[in-house]
């Protein structure tokens, strides 16, 4: 199924602060699969898998550039979780921080001088078909000087673009392995 553009959800961890982020969007997926079937532990793991080859090409570009501006560079080759990974808070997903994490959301981040970030997994059942499973992708971004403001000018079309791409091509997978 496709991804459609949404709000971001009431229940998650960051509604309660969303009036303080400077931006957010939030993105949603459907896949042919029971709740049941689910954690969140294979969700995470699925989002955190490595991009298309040319995101991480840009990716390597943008670490190069932000490197002179002493921002964190986190590495785009993040590999696959290993089979025995445990959901920890502090531990890194992929490119981000496990900040929070509860039955049916895991909160990831990153904090840094220019801006403060923080992704949504969010998993319900589909109010249409109760064996279905939705995917609420949100991404909040805390914007802290100047710097955070012109850097995020640049990054927010890629953003846009690249989140759907990736919960299209990583939540097929997922969906794809549940439905064997």
């Amino acid at each position: 199924m496709k991804y459609i553009k949404t709000d971001l959800p009431k229940e998650s961890l960051l509604f309660l602060d969303h009036s303080k982020f400077d931006y957010r969007d939030s993105f949603q997926y459907t896949l042919n699969v029971s709740p049941d079937q689910m954690n969140m532990l294979g969700i995470g793991r699925a989002f955190s898998q490595p991009g298309p080859e040319w995101f991480k090409r840009l990716f390597d570009f943008r670490n190069r550039i932000v490197r002179l501006f002493h921002l964190k560079t986190p590495d785009a080759d993040n590999k696959t979780l290993p089979e025995d990974y445990q959901l920890e808070i502090g531990k890194r997903v992929g490119i981000f921080t496990l900040y929070a994490q509860t039955a049916q959301e895991l909160i990831l981040g990153e904090d840094d001088k220019h801006l403060d970030v923080r992704v949504s997994l969010f998993m319900h059942h589909s109010v249409e078909e109760s064996s279905k499973t939705v995917i609420t992708v949100s991404t909040v971004v805390k914007l802290n000087n100047r710097l955070g403001k012109v850097y995020f000018f640049f990054v927010k079309p890629f953003h846009r673009m690249f989140v759907p791409i990736v919960m299209k091509k990583n939540f097929e997978k997922l969906e794809s392995t549940k439905q064997k």
